[in-house]
């Protein structure tokens, strides 16, 4: 998170949050995905936008994490990211409480 902060011409995209020794919080993970001026297009930025709010409803466990994944992984520019969306999806799937995954959406899988 500090890198993006500091180089924010470069493009980045949430990816996960991680506990760190020492730290109270827990720290959020971006992946680089592009430099110069990929970060300013218009069409990333939207995409950044949605790709984000997916990933954070899905760290967070929110209704609509489900199918905020699924959508992103039908995007043009989400299907690259397929398996991050993958990864995430499983992760609520195994989550404890709260309605089963196929209660919440009427899927079962993001595929």
């Amino acid at each position: 998170e500090d890198v993006k902060t500091a180089a924010p011409q470069f493009a980045y995209l949430l990816v996960d949050t991680v506990k760190l020794r020492g730290r109270r919080h827990e720290t959020r993970l971006f992946a680089l995905v592009g430099e110069g001026g990929m970060a300013l297009e218009e069409t990333f930025v939207g995409f950044r936008e949605l790709h984000d709010a997916a990933i954070a409803a899905a760290l967070a466990g929110a209704d609509d994490a489900f199918i905020r994944l699924a959508e992103m992984q039908q995007h043009p520019m989400g299907r690259g990211y397929a398996t991050l969306y993958a990864y995430h999806w499983e992760r609520l799937k195994a989550a404890p409480p709260g309605p089963a995954p196929a209660e919440r959406t009427g899927c079962d899988s993001i595929y």
